[in-house]
C-alpha cells in the first residue's frame, strides 16, 4: 500500500506517461463503445419495425385476398342463384363454385325453396 501512496505522490516522467496513456484509451475505448451501442440498437431497432411492418403487409394481404373471394362468393350467391338453382337435378350449377357449393351444401337444409 505505501507503495502506491508513494508512487502517486512522487510521480516521475514515465509515470506520467503512462497514466495519459491509460486515460486516453480508457476514453476512447468507452467512445467507441457507445457510439457502436447507439448505432447498433437504432439499427435493430429499425430492422425489427421493418421486420413487423412486412409481416403485417402480408397478413392483411392474405385476409383481403380471402375476403374478397368470400365477398365474391356472396355476390354471386345473393345475384346469379335463383329457385331454379335449387330445383336442378343435382344443382350442378351451384357445384360450379367451390365457395357457393361449400355454402349451400353447410347451411341451406335439401329441399329449401326460395
Amino acid at each position: 500500500m505505501k507503495k502506491i501512496v508513494n508512487w502517486i505522490k512522487h510521480p516521475s516522467l514515465s509515470k506520467r506517461l503512462a497514466v495519459s496513456f491509460l486515460l486516453i484509451l480508457t476514453l476512447s475505448v468507452l467512445i467507441l463503445s457507445g457510439v457502436s451501442y447507439y448505432t447498433a440498437e437504432s439499427s435493430i431497432e429499425d430492422e425489427i419495425m421493418r421486420s413487423a411492418k412486412n409481416s403485417v403487409d402480408q397478413l392483411n394481404e392474405m385476409i383481403d385476398q380471402n375476403i374478397d373471394k368470400k365477398a365474391d362468393a356472396i355476390t354471386y350467391f345473393s345475384e346469379v342463384i335463383k329457385e331454379k338453382a335449387y330445383t336442378e337435378k343435382g344443382q350442378t350449377s351451384l357445384r360450379q363454385n367451390k365457395d357457393v357449393e361449400a355454402v349451400f351444401t353447410r347451411y341451406l337444409p335439401q329441399g329449401i325453396l326460395f
